[in-house]
């Protein structure tokens, strides 16, 4: 959607004192955080994303809003950086992709914590796969960071398990992505407990 067509919708379905209202705390919120002023094109988007999440659907982030991603220069190690941050508990992709210098606001973390928290938390089983994760993730991330070469390992993951899943995700197919995960969480479960 064209942005101008963008903003008449989302000032149709929010209303225009609540679309005003909420572009000027998220554009506030964002030049706060990373000290430059967005796109226009970006609010509307991350908007839309937000308004289309209260509705239940998973919305693909706005490939631009990552674009200009604070590149973290001398990161520490991952599960240091995990456990000061309020990262909502991605720990093995918060890990993975703080080896390859992205944000916890990256596109993949974005991604992935908004089909946890809207698609799998929902389904029959998704409660449990979410507390199994958040009981076997941190001991996963912390023998991995004791290696030497944990940034070859890291980007494995984000090769063969990270990259399906946002494919996955995108192409609608929320089920093989959390089959693709489990056994991402299985696989390191047994090689680095």
């Amino acid at each position: 959607m064209a942005p101008n067509e963008l903003e008449r919708h989302l000032r149709r379905t929010m209303g225009d004192s609540n679309f005003v209202r909420t572009y000027k705390t998220k554009f506030r919120d964002f030049h706060v955080k990373h000290g430059v002023y967005p796109r226009h094109e970006i609010l509307l988007h991350a908007i839309y994303a937000n308004e289309e999440m209260l509705r239940g659907k998973i919305v693909d982030p706005h490939p631009l809003a990552f674009g200009g991603e604070v590149v973290v220069k001398n990161p520490e190690s991952a599960s240091n950086r995990i456990l000061k941050e309020k990262s909502g508990g991605c720990f093995i992709t918060t890990a993975v992709c703080g080896s390859l210098g992205k944000s916890d606001d990256c596109y993949e973390l974005t991604l992935l914590r908004n089909f946890r928290d809207i698609w799998l938390s929902k389904q029959d089983t998704g409660g449990e796969l979410i507390k199994e994760y958040y009981a076997v993730a941190p001991a996963i991330v912390e023998a991995i960071d004791k290696l030497k070469d944990k940034n070859d390992i890291y980007a494995m993951i984000y090769e063969k398990y990270i990259q399906p899943c946002i494919s996955f995700i995108k192409s609608g197919k929320e089920t093989e992505c959390m089959n693709l995960y489990r056994d991402m969480v299985n696989t390191l479960k047994q090689v680095y407990s």
